[in-house]
């Protein structure tokens, strides 16, 4: 007796005949095979959506960086040994300085402070003082050429930093 044929009493029938045991008209023949999976790849191509058109999102801006940290800000009053301060308590290397009315008048950076010290200015000197100099990086005379605004890309942000340079 075969010792197979029991275990497959026991199993039952097979749920469909062996590959075998089909006649060449019950299995698929190869081009109608082709062409089924054809049409599928094509109804699948049809209804995706472009990888490309997927995958573009908006491009970044000034606004979106920016708006991840904090932005240091001094008035103009403040004095260079307090922005100091503000910058190291925010972990920032500029701080923007503002008049008593809210507008920008320039950035004071880490560079301008040095600077400020290195050429004998005196702690108490104020930022807006400072920022008048020719002297300092960001003054108010070039604030309009090198400021962007929030909805700028980075790309467009980029560029015009190398065409100031």
């Amino acid at each position: 007796q075969d010792p197979l044929a029991s275990v497959t009493s026991l199993r039952g029938p097979p749920p469909h005949p062996p590959l075998c045991a089909m006649t060449p008209l019950q299995a698929p023949t190869e081009p109608a095979l082709h062409k089924r999976r054809h049409a599928e790849v094509d109804a699948l191509a049809a209804s995706a959506t472009p990888l490309r058109q997927r995958m573009r999102r908006p491009a970044p801006t000034v606004g979106d960086i920016v708006s991840q940290r904090w932005t240091a800000v001094c008035d103009i009053a403040t004095t260079l040994a307090d922005a100091v301060d503000i910058m190291t308590m925010h972990d920032r290397s500029a701080a923007a300085v503002i008049d008593d009315a809210g507008a920008l008048l320039g950035m004071l950076t880490e560079n301008d402070i040095l600077h400020a010290y290195s050429m004998g200015a005196l702690p108490t000197c104020g930022a807006g003082d400072w920022l008048c100099t020719r002297i300092a990086r960001l003054p108010p005379a070039l604030l309009d050429a090198l400021t962007v605004r929030p909805s700028c890309t980075l790309r467009k942000a980029a560029a015009m930093l190398r065409a100031q340079a």
